[in-house]
């Protein structure tokens, strides 16, 4: 093994242990989203088992009602199964009646993180329910030989409810076997051959796995496409919102910004400054150095400039060679002082291909009662100023 290969090597087992480190579980292909997907999925088996808890409860009080109509009709003397029904969906109401009051009492958020009550709630909920179920089917067995419930059962929580893998094979496999069992207790009490019931029984319950699995992945699917796509509408948002050559916010973005700005000056009575500033006979640059050194010009610039204004400090590309900072908290003279400082270090660097360039600003503060328009224009015209005042300087304009 090379050098580089052991590199990276040893960086893949790096970035594994660190992702162990910060809880970031991969799973599922789904990464550091496995959380958020999580997340969606208790969201998602708690409005479908609320759904599908309350219609159960109103169709297990009519088959209640059934279960007392047998007994008075002493059909319990005939099997021991109809008892075993009675009790079986008693236990499935006040199970679901009880459920849906513990998850109505703590209602889950739409969050990035599971909650962990309800996730054990929900699991607890359907383990339960399937082994009540099964009791019923084993009743079924007792009564008329019948696994139909059982089968019904399987196939309703495996295209309802969306579960992992691993809670997927406990939660059938330990109901199969415990349902098994029980077909061959009832074989033996009642003396008749049920291997068919016992055949039919694993083979819907594989059948049932691969469905619940199946949806699981169409889920995981579904998921990773939403994410994909709001992250693509994220990046277009940006890139729609920035200048592509300097990768500074753009015209289009200084509407919306400068909106919430001079709101927030009107609403705190704060300064809010502006500048406006390009450089000077920048026609030149691409005529004698080429267009690339002017592109270069102005990538650079954007980069100086950015790293010379406060984090408060807005630049936005306002179009060819020419750019806005937008000073929130600022008076005139601060912005003027600012605009002089960022002249300086524009007329002491060295572009790209041995480039000097200097620039021309203007400032203008914003007044409550105008439009921002109105300030840009005004910044417009000191900038004027300073071109005709010989260019290389600053100018300020007042209200």
């Amino acid at each position: 093994m090379d050098l580089s290969e052991k590199d990276n090597v040893e960086n893949s087992w790096a970035h594994c242990i660190s992702r162990v480190k910060t809880g970031v579980r991969v799973k599922d292909g789904l990464g550091e989203d496995y959380l958020e997907f999580k997340a969606e999925l208790v969201y998602l088996n708690w409005i479908r088992g609320t759904i599908f808890g309350l219609l159960s409860i109103f169709a297990f009080g009519l088959i209640m009602l059934f279960d007392l109509h047998y007994y008075q009709t002493d059909k319990w003397e005939v099997s021991i199964g109809y008892p075993i029904l009675f009790y079986s969906h008693m236990s499935v109401f006040m199970l679901l009646s009880g459920g849906i009051g513990l998850a109505w009492m703590k209602r889950p958020e739409k969050t990035e993180r599971p909650s962990h009550y309800h996730h054990v709630l929900i699991t607890a909920f359907l383990w339960l329910g399937m082994l009540n179920l099964v009791a019923i089917s084993i009743a079924d067995v007792l009564i008329s030989g019948s696994t139909a419930a059982y089968i019904g059962m399987a196939f309703s929580f495996a295209a309802i409810f969306i579960i992992s893998n691993r809670f997927c094979l406990f939660l059938y496999l330990s109901n199969m076997a415990v349902m098994v069992y029980f077909v061959n207790v009832a074989a033996d009490y009642t003396g008749k051959d049920f291997g068919i019931q016992q055949i039919n029984i694993v083979t819907f319950t594989v059948l049932a796995v691969a469905l619940s699995r199946v949806l699981y992945y169409a889920h995981v699917r579904d998921f990773k496409n939403r994410k994909l796509i709001k992250s693509q509408k994220q990046r277009l948002l940006e890139l729609s919102n920035k200048d592509h050559l300097t990768n500074v916010l753009n015209r289009r973005s200084f509407a919306e910004i400068s909106e919430v700005e001079t709101a927030r000056s009107r609403r705190h009575a704060g300064p809010l400054s502006l500048i406006i500033f390009d450089f000077d006979n920048f026609k030149c640059i691409n005529d004698q150095s080429g267009h690339s050194a002017g592109d270069a010009v102005l990538v650079h610039t954007a980069e100086l400039i950015q790293q010379n204004i406060r984090k408060t400090d807005i630049l936005f590309r306002w179009g060819g060679e020419e750019f806005i900072i937008l000073s929130p908290e600022t008076a005139l003279e601060d912005a003027a002082a600012l605009a002089d400082k960022l002249r300086l270090l524009i007329e002491e660097y060295t572009f790209p291909h041995g480039v000097k360039a200097t620039a021309s600003f203007g400032a203008a503060q914003y007044t409550h009662g105008e439009s921002i328009e109105d300030t840009i224009q005004r910044a417009d015209k000191a900038l004027y100023q300073a071109k005709t005042k010989g260019r290389n300087c600053v100018e300020q304009l007042p209200a």
